[in-house]
């Protein structure tokens, strides 16, 4: 098939999960993506005048529509920008590109390496971070990267920082969810069990996440700042990776694009009708957990609530959701637009099913500007915080989508 025969069957398999609303949201956040990368001039020799002092290195692409840990850096750095030149590397599937703008930079510029064998990435890392005259990295992520890449980068001279946006310090799974059970692995250990889990998606040698997380610990000792979106996070890597000096670690919590509402928010309906699942449709979000939810109640309770899904991400899944009784899919939804979307439908209440222990939840601090109450499992982050700030109410993650059905029948 042709690149547009691609792009046409995705749009169209899209169009069928999300529905035309998401399509276009989705469409317009390509087009920005696809402007601002087209705004950068690119150049092979080494730009004159500004330099950055530090090179943030994402292995992935810098898109708006990634949502997470991109468009969170994207919102970071443009605000650096205004004050500072600012450089990013990025990891694409086909090449490495760097770019460099901001205050003091005339012109915003770019440069591309095709994509290097794993043992050449540092050096092309180093060599882009002397592009921009940066003697500092910062890795926003290490998931699909090697441990050896920060401290390789070290070995070149280079000071390096770590972002933990999830546990792909712990483990290659950076949602901890074990295979082929589906489930959280509660920071598993155990060696044959680890090998299990790992082995179902990828051919790895014995022993190969003991020495994962040895060189981690390592890169972890060697790196001059670690930042996390919560306090949780931070404790949580303390116990994982004893030694961890808290004069180095810093909790940034990320900050939600969602505008202030201009109206106050409604009283919300007790016992909720309108009730939606917010977020990620992906097994580690729940999604799997919401459609039980929502079949229990189906047969509890027949045409009691009306249900809602705001969020992409797996198409078979979004199908799936489709499918329910009294579910409508929303689909994709435009960084910042879900406290307005979540208003505009009247929902009551907001589950956060997450199986795996978030690290922060932008949709929690969305669902709070909307004024819209929530139910997740207590677990992370937003177990943490929900509890403390008194978003919402907890279940066990024991009891899983029965304990969901439970408490909302139990509402009225």
């Amino acid at each position: 098939m042709t690149a547009r025969s691609n792009r046409l069957a995705l749009a169209a398999m899209l169009l069928r999960a999300e529905g035309a609303r998401a399509l276009l949201d989705r469409m317009r956040d390509r087009r920005l993506d696809a402007r601002r990368s087209k705004s950068f001039a690119l150049l092979s020799n080494r730009p004159a005048g500004a330099r950055a002092t530090t090179l943030w290195v994402l292995p992935f692409a810098l898109q708006r529509r990634r949502g997470g840990a991109a468009i969170q850096l994207l919102v970071r750095l443009e605000a650096r920008a205004r004050q500072e030149p600012v450089a990013l590397l990025q990891l694409l599937p086909d090449r490495l590109r760097c770019e460099l703008w901001g205050q003091g930079v005339e012109t915003p510029l770019a440069r591309e390496w095709p994509a290097p064998p794993v043992e050449g990435l540092a050096d092309v890392v180093a060599e882009a971070a002397s592009w921009v005259g940066a003697g500092r990295l910062h890795f926003e992520s290490l998931v699909d990267l090697a441990a050896d890449l920060p401290l390789a980068a070290s070995a070149r001279g280079l000071a390096f920082g770590l972002s933990a946006h999830d546990f792909a310090l712990y483990c290659p799974r950076p949602h901890l969810v074990e295979e082929p059970a589906g489930q959280f692995c509660d920071f598993s250990r155990a060696p044959d069990r680890c090998a299990r889990c790992l082995g179902a998606t990828w051919p790895l040698p014995a022993g190969h996440q003991e020495r994962r997380r040895e060189r981690m610990a390592a890169a972890i000792a060697a790196a001059d700042l670690l930042e996390f979106p919560s306090e949780y996070m931070r404790r949580e890597h303390r116990r994982l990776f004893p030694g961890i000096d808290p004069a180095r670690t810093r909790v940034l919590p990320p900050r939600s694009l969602a505008a202030p509402l201009a109206s106050p928010p409604r009283l919300v309906r007790q016992p909720p009708a309108r009730i939606a699942f917010a977020g990620a449709v992906h097994r580690h979000k729940g999604a799997i957990v919401f459609e039980q939810i929502v079949q229990m109640l189906a047969e509890r309770r027949p045409r009691t609530f009306e249900w809602h899904v705001f969020g992409g991400g797996d198409p078979s899944l979004l199908l799936r959701l489709r499918r329910l009784p009294q579910t409508r899919v929303h689909g994709y939804y435009r960084a910042g637009d879900l406290p307005a979307r979540l208003r505009a439908a009247r929902i009551d209440l907001v589950l956060l099913p997450s199986i795996w222990p978030e690290a922060h939840c932008l949709v929690l601090d969305e669902c709070a500007e909307a004024g819209v109450p929530v139910l997740a499992f207590d677990l992370g982050a937003p177990g943490e915080r929900i509890r403390a700030l008194g978003l919402g109410e907890l279940i066990d993650p024991g009891a899983g989508a029965a304990g969901f059905a439970a408490h909302i029948a139990s509402l009225g």
